[in-house]
């Protein structure tokens, strides 16, 4: 089953003040996971758009997953002083690094916020998907 849906991810936790690498981890993920609620909110953010749009693109979706950095603040459990800076900063970013894709991937759209499921279509074309762009990525 790894063999065939298995793929490479490298989490980074980074110092919110100068981006020193504080850890890293490798794992094997199963499937891309994308939070449509909050696609949708930093989405509507961007082109302060009232009309809340109700069509998105696969392309969209992935390049919100890969490209996003998602700055939070320091959890209480977390040692988070940076060697680097000599500073316990608090904020982190979470990223991680696709080294390769499987054969066969498994995109997961999560449809359901803590208020409401999400109705909005997600349109794709697997002629034109192409994820030679996501490699080796930060997000």
């Amino acid at each position: 089953m790894s063999d065939i849906f298995a793929f490479p991810v490298e989490n980074i936790i980074k110092c919110g003040n100068c981006d020193y690498i504080l850890q890293k981890e490798k794992n094997d993920n199963f499937e891309i996971s994308i939070d449509l609620a909050d696609m949708k909110e930093e989405f509507n953010k961007t082109i302060n758009d009232a009309s809340n749009s109700e069509l998105f693109y696969l392309n969209d979706c992935l390049n919100y997953y890969f490209f996003k950095h998602k700055t939070i603040e320091t959890p209480n459990d977390f040692d988070s002083h940076c060697p680097k800076c000599n500073k316990n900063p608090k904020t982190i970013t979470k990223t991680h690094e696709v080294k390769s894709f499987p054969n066969y991937l498994c995109i997961h759209l999560n449809r359901f916020s803590r208020k409401e499921k999400i109705n909005d279509f997600v349109e794709y074309s697997t002629d034109d998907l192409s994820l030679g762009d996501f490699f080796d990525v930060a997000i």
